[in-house]
């Protein structure tokens, strides 16, 4: 079953005089294309949203094998678990291309934290929606076979984008979607190709375009 995207923009779903005042708090951070924002282990002195651009996480094996949690676009929220727990970055973090982010000092987010219910309950829906999809691709990577996993990742990348319906393309590579589902480029490549072959998908320079969302859907469920 695919599960439903919740967004990552917690900030911009705070009431209105509260997401204001965040939004006075924070400060821009312009990023290039391949910074690094944070890496796996260091101690976080902030929360970042995305303004423009994109940003990849990931986590690394010891082999050097990468494999991505997430891709972030505009108003998507990240680093906000070491904040609150206190301890070091589980992932790292890397501008995807050139963009601005917007910062909220460690400061600034523990005061808004203690002295707003609201702004910890939002992020606390946030926080459970995450702990979900992060069982659910537990699941499907322990039971599923790849094809109704790219399907369901597909799904989720077009739910995700903030441009929304009718845009359906993912800007995303082949070798970033083989990382995203644990599986090697040419097993990916093959699933693409044939999708394209049927008029699933599209495949473009740095993207994909599906041109059957519920079909997608559908090969997801099964």
């Amino acid at each position: 079953m695919v599960v439903p995207y919740s967004g990552s923009n917690w900030i911009g779903q705070l009431p209105e005089d509260l997401q204001l005042r965040t939004r006075e708090l924070m400060r821009s951070r312009p990023v290039t294309k391949g910074e690094l924002i944070y890496a796996e282990g260091s101690v976080l002195g902030a929360l970042w949203q995305v303004r423009s651009g994109s940003v990849r996480v990931t986590n690394q094996a010891p082999d050097g094998r990468e494999v991505i949690f997430a891709i972030f676009g505009p108003g998507d929220c990240f680093g906000e678990i070491s904040l609150i727990d206190g301890g070091p970055a589980s992932n790292t973090a890397m501008a995807i291309e050139r963009g601005e982010l917007a910062q909220l000092s460690k400061a600034n987010f523990q005061r808004l934290y203690q002295d707003h219910a609201a702004f910890s309950r939002q992020l606390n829906r946030l926080l459970c929606a995450r702990v979900r999809h992060m069982l659910h691709f537990y699941t499907d990577v322990t039971l599923r076979s790849l094809e109704p996993r790219m399907a369901n990742r597909l799904v989720y990348l077009v739910n995700a984008n903030p441009m929304g319906p009718p845009d359906y393309r993912v800007e995303i590579t082949q070798q970033d979607l083989a990382n995203m589902l644990g599986a090697s480029r040419q097993a990916v490549s093959k699933i693409l190709n044939q999708w394209r072959d049927d008029g699933l998908i599209a495949l473009e320079y740095g993207g994909i375009t599906v041109l059957q969302l519920s079909s997608l859907e559908r090969m997801g469920d099964a």
